[in-house]
């Protein structure tokens, strides 16, 4: 089992990621019946650093410099639903006006993205909602029935899904939107293909549960666990059945050393959605820890389907086969990950650093390119983009010394 180990270090649910690139694991419940969480779950006093959490008025609260922004905005123009659906869109996409920026990491409130003008998907949709909402047009999030993404980050790996924005009114213009008679989509990832798939609405429950879990999710990153601990809380007390939820907390409870708390978390969450992989993957991980090989032995057929699905699992083969100077057979590896997840960054820079090692230059660009098109933030584009830049130069140098 030390593979399973190797495959999922401390695998979380944090919903945004991007495509600019992407965006949690599958929350939905297989019940409609919304889980009764113990008291015996909470540990309070073993995080004694309790920060500060914004309220959930505060998520979606706009500040009066965004209000005045707003209403001069829409002086002089037309009150229809029609105009205040072109403003903004007009807001969003000109660079003459917000001027927003994608941050996968940036999990941030309505009036901090209007602030700082930058977001996560998550953060960027709350932000086009408020908008819509002060300008009194029929606005709510959505999720698209699409494969959750994956994202390695440090030692963590990160499960998402993507939220966008439906606006009702009778049309719609403009980049960016999709119209479905009188239905339209704002949605701000990169994969203009996830506007048109079913969409399950959201929750005001679910969308808060999400937020918390995202700053969680940052907070485990940041070896921050007290204030993970308080946000994970918080993510569940706001939508019990947010079940991803239960996933986070436990994995701070299992760097914080409370191994009991951690199985208590994963097994509340399985006993309402059995197969949900984050729980299966991270309770194989807590139980191999703990040496419990009769427990890791019976949720072995549930797991097994979790590495098979996982595109993570032959991204590590893939490094693996790489570091062993077996480059074909990495490729096949980043290929069957692309298989099955087709916006991870990562499998596309194997691709590229396969086929650079094997001669391929021209192959190699045309992948690096891809994967600074999915880079998760701007720093792994940017960094992305300086190998493209080094692979230019080579490139140049070489052709100019063959000349």
């Amino acid at each position: 089992m030390r593979a399973v180990h190797q495959m999922f270090m401390g695998v979380i649910a944090l919903l945004c990621l991007a495509s600019i690139s992407g965006c949690s694991s599958n929350t939905a419940l297989h019940s409609q019946v919304k889980p009764k969480i113990p008291n015996s779950l909470w540990q309070d006093s073993a995080f004694v650093n309790r920060p500060t959490i914004p309220s959930q008025a505060e998520i979606f609260t706009i500040s009066p410099q965004m209000q005045d922004y707003l209403k001069s905005k829409l002086s002089g123009h037309s009150k229809g639903s029609h105009t205040k659906l072109e403003r903004l869109v007009d807001l969003l996409r000109s660079e003459d006006e917000l001027m927003l920026s994608y941050d996968n990491r940036a999990t941030l409130t309505v009036s901090e993205a209007y602030q700082q003008r930058l977001g996560n998907c998550l953060t960027l949709s709350l932000l086009t909602q408020a908008i819509a909402d002060a300008w009194e047009l029929d606005v709510r999030l959505q999720q698209p029935d699409f494969p959750e993404l994956w994202e390695h980050r440090d030692d963590i790996y990160l499960v998402s899904q993507h939220v966008n924005v439906k606006i009702d009114i009778p049309s719609a213009y403009g980049i960016g939107e999709a119209a479905t008679d009188n239905a339209h989509t704002i949605d701000f990832s990169g994969n203009p293909s996830l506007r048109y798939l079913p969409q399950k609405s959201l929750s005001t429950e679910r969308v808060v549960a999400m937020f918390y879990n995202n700053r969680a999710a940052q907070a485990i990153a940041n070896k921050d666990f007290d204030s993970a601990y308080w946000l994970s809380k918080a993510a569940l007390t706001a939508d019990p059945g947010f079940i991803s939820g239960y996933a986070t907390l436990g994995v701070i409870y299992a760097r914080s050393g409370q191994l009991t708390q951690a199985n208590q978390a994963y097994r509340t969450g399985l006993a309402h959605q059995a197969d949900h992989p984050l729980l299966l993957a991270n309770l194989a991980i807590l139980l191999e820890r703990q040496g419990d090989s009769e427990a890791l032995a019976e949720i072995q057929p549930r797991l097994q389907k979790v590495i098979e699905t996982n595109p993570f699992h032959y991204h590590e083969q893939g490094e693996q086969a790489f570091k062993a100077g077996e480059y074909r057979t990495a490729l096949r590896y980043y290929e069957r990950g692309i298989k099955l997840s087709p916006y991870i960054h990562d499998l596309y820079f194997g691709l590229a650093k396969s086929y650079y090692a094997l001669g391929h230059t021209q192959k190699a660009k045309k992948y690096l390119e891809v994967a600074m098109e999915l880079g998760s933030s701007y720093a792994i584009q940017q960094k992305y983009r300086r190998k493209l830049q080094q692979l230019d130069s080579y490139t140049q140098t070489t052709a100019a010394l063959n000349q």
